[in-house]
């Protein structure tokens, strides 16, 4: 999959999936994110109906945010973060909106388009470490 060009010439970036971009970020993130910060995914789908149905049993929530970040703050409280990574143009799912709904009394629930704007929002709340983004770990665009 390459890059195209239109006849103005102006560059198309090559479609990627959702989960491309969280793998991008992961990656990034693992060299970023403070150490005592915790950062993790559940699982939600591709998987065959039987085990859906038994993780739903074991309480799997329809909607999770792609990624959720907990660490303590400065006052000793356990602090937590939802980020929800789409694709430009895309929107939220009804059980992504149920969820959203559910845990901002918990915490914020962010929405990125862009590796930048999930980065952005976590040195928002202070949570990556003085690091640069090494261009071997951003998404190749062949």
């Amino acid at each position: 999959m390459g890059v195209t060009v239109d006849l103005f010439g102006e560059c198309e970036q090559p479609a990627i999936k959702e989960s491309q971009l969280q793998i991008s970020l992961v990656k990034i993130l693992q060299r970023m994110l403070r150490p005592d910060v915790l950062m993790r995914h559940i699982p939600a789908g591709g998987m065959d109906a039987r085990t859906g149905a038994k993780l739903k049993m074991m309480g799997r929530m329809a909607g999770c945010a792609d990624l959720e970040f907990m660490w303590v703050d400065a006052h000793g409280f356990l602090r937590v973060l939802f980020l929800e990574l789409k694709l430009p143009g895309r929107t939220l799912t009804s059980s992504q909106e149920h969820f959203k709904r559910r845990v901002r009394p918990l915490g914020p629930y962010y929405v990125a388009t862009t590796i930048n704007e999930a980065l952005e929002t976590l040195r928002t709340y202070d949570l990556l470490q003085n690091a640069s983004i090494s261009t071997a770990l951003l998404p190749k665009v062949a």
